[in-house]
């Protein structure tokens, strides 16, 4: 039984440190654990290809209509960004995000 909780404590200890050193970006033999950034819907612009830039430029425009106060605008939005690129995970979440609204 005292091997075990030793066990535990040491697992948590590890566990402690490999993500305050994630927070802080600190190297462990030869691996970088670093902290990123989320990605954004406008950091994502410019990283694939141009459709999934247009269909990008739609959620974006629909998130400003819903910061705007117009839902049905916002939903044409996302519906058209979805219709452009439908591998657009941005867009669908958008879609998804505002039917539950």
């Amino acid at each position: 039984m005292k091997s075990f909780q030793q066990f535990i404590r040491w697992t948590l200890a590890g566990w402690t440190v490999l993500s305050l050193a994630a927070c802080v970006g600190l190297e462990f033999g030869g691996m970088r654990v670093v902290h990123e950034e989320p990605l954004t819907v406008s950091g994502a612009l410019g990283q694939v290809d141009s459709t999934r830039d247009a269909s990008l430029r739609l959620v974006i425009e629909g998130l400003d209509e819903e910061t705007a106060g117009r839902p049905a605008r916002a939903l044409a939005s996302y519906q058209r960004a979805v219709r452009v690129d439908s591998t657009n995970a941005f867009a669908y979440h958008a879609h998804a995000r505002q039917q539950l609204e």
